[in-house]
């Protein structure tokens, strides 16, 4: 399957059955839950968006009961994935704690929260959308389901590191490119074609339903 050429979307082409859409009207779409962090959620307006972030110390009445901290190479690509946000967003991302190792490395003092579970539940991982700031709030947090194998791979362009990637996504708003919250049809439950092998940011993932504010 062949890339579309950036300065080729859009327009009303139809792509297999598909239209696409320019990167603007793409935005649009997968921006439509209404769900974002604001210039200001850090109490100051200076024209960035500022959030804390932290890899979950210990678990609180929002986690499942299995609850467990990211591992070293979980913290890593995280880290590695936030840098990329920065550069082409106009977001920034504070962390509370230092190193991958060590009580020093977690902390439940942030805004963004990053931690696992396991369960037999058919879900990869799930996150909150943007909304309270406040640490004891669970908005904006990822939880990474490591019952299932895929889900602990951190390799290069593994499912691991693509699912943490998906559900950040998510918590900084990003809606799936279709009408769905659980397993999808790619080409069927999309709304248009993306640009990248013809799919769209935050594609579909093996999921189960949850609430409007929890997505996955």
């Amino acid at each position: 399957m062949a890339l579309q050429v950036g300065s080729a979307r859009g327009g009303g082409l139809i792509v297999n059955g598909k239209v696409s859409k320019t990167a603007s009207e793409a935005a649009d779409i997968l921006t439509r839950s209404g769900y974002r962090w604001l210039d200001g959620s850090d109490g100051k307006v200076d024209g960035v968006t500022n959030l804390t972030f932290a890899f979950k110390s210990f678990a609180t009445t929002t986690d499942p009961a299995s609850f467990s901290r990211f591992t070293e190479a979980e913290i890593n690509f995280t880290l590695s994935m936030l840098v990329s946000w920065t550069d082409v967003a106009n977001v920034k991302f504070n962390r509370v704690g230092t190193g991958t190792v060590g009580e020093q490395a977690y902390s439940n003092n942030a805004t963004i929260l990053f931690s696992n579970y396991s369960a037999a539940d058919g879900s990869a991982a799930y996150a909150y959308m943007p909304g309270n700031t406040d640490p004891t709030s669970a908005s904006g947090d990822v939880h990474v389901n490591i019952n299932y194998a895929s889900s602990r791979n951190y390799d290069y362009l593994t499912y691991g590191r693509l699912t943490i990637a998906h559900e950040f996504g998510h918590a900084l708003g990003l809606a799936h490119g279709g009408n769905y919250n659980g397993s999808a049809d790619y080409g069927t439950s999309n709304f248009f074609r993306g640009r990248c092998l013809h799919r769209p940011f935050v594609p579909k993932a093996q999921v189960v339903e949850h609430s409007a504010a929890q997505v996955h």
